[in-house]
């Protein structure tokens, strides 16, 4: 697979399982990509990735404050964001948001259907791993 879609498919299994994606398994991640960085591009390349890491945490806290994402899926991208460049990052939000958004209007459709009065709660993990492997097989 490409990049760290194999990763991402962990995250999933945990945020299917628990709802929660565990801050040792983006740490281990976050530390994998930078050690890369450090052996690909030496310290600057390091330096460099996790600067796109923070710049990208620290961009999504405002969704996180209004619930639109949980902490998770902001840790998620700010491990995305030290892999690629921040261009691809806007990409995969951006294409996550509409598959997400996709998603929970199915799951809303099939909740009136069944007459169910839940509040809708999706694994967002499952929209970044999409748009992750969408843009990495050059779907858009």
């Amino acid at each position: 697979m490409h990049g760290l879609f194999g990763f991402l498919l962990l995250c999933v299994i945990f945020d299917v399982r628990s709802f929660k994606i565990p801050n040792a398994l983006i740490l281990t991640g976050l530390a994998a990509v930078l050690l890369f960085s450090l052996w690909q591009d030496g310290p600057p390349g390091m330096l460099y990735s996790g600067l796109r890491a923070a710049g990208m945490f620290v961009m999504l806290v405002p969704l996180f404050k209004i619930r639109a994402l949980g902490g998770g899926d902001i840790k998620l991208f700010a491990l995305i964001a030290a892999f690629h460049n921040f261009s691809f990052c806007l990409q995969i939000l951006v294409a996550s948001l509409l598959i997400g958004a996709v998603h929970g209007c199915f799951v809303r459709i099939f909740q009136i259907i069944r007459e169910e009065k839940k509040r809708i709660v999706i694994h967002y993990s499952i929209s970044v791993a999409l748009a992750y492997f969408m843009k990495m097989e050059g779907w858009y």
